[in-house]
């Protein structure tokens, strides 16, 4: 039994796409969490609080991705340059979805959801194609 889950563990942990993707769902479960305490708990209007929500956790995506899925890539402030200007047009992809969905009276988890997985998917192609594509070759 033990030896099944350390291959899947294994298979999961092999490849730097697949931890991204990992640290990606990791950091959205926060995302959704921490925008619903703002909104339900602090009482913030909705978008505020994505921002908000938006900016810890993108830092924290930074992170875990440069430590974990591309380790071969050390921190670095430039790469913190690079992932924020990549991230910024996720952000802004994200941000009118969520406006825009909000503004025609979709709940604002649901709002959150939809446009974030056209912003995750263009951070996706970005970040691993362009802001952390040299340590993609280290890796792999």
């Amino acid at each position: 039994m033990v030896q099944p889950a350390r291959r899947a563990a294994e298979w999961v942990t092999s490849s730097p796409d697949r931890k991204y993707v990992i640290v990606g769902a990791a950091t959205a479960v926060l995302s959704f969490s921490l925008l619903s305490a703002l909104v339900e708990v602090a009482g913030w209007h909705p978008i505020p609080a994505n921002i908000t929500q938006w900016i810890a956790t993108t830092y924290l995506n930074f992170l875990l991705v440069c430590s974990w899925a591309y380790p071969a890539n050390p921190f670095r402030w430039n790469l913190v340059g690079s992932h924020f200007m990549a991230r910024g047009g996720s952000f802004v992809l994200v941000q009118l979805g969520f406006a825009g969905l909000t503004a025609m009276g979709a709940h604002y988890l649901l709002a959150l959801l939809v446009s974030s997985a056209a912003g995750f998917f263009s951070n996706f192609l970005l970040a691993s194609k362009v802001v952390f594509r040299s340590a993609r070759k280290k890796v792999m």
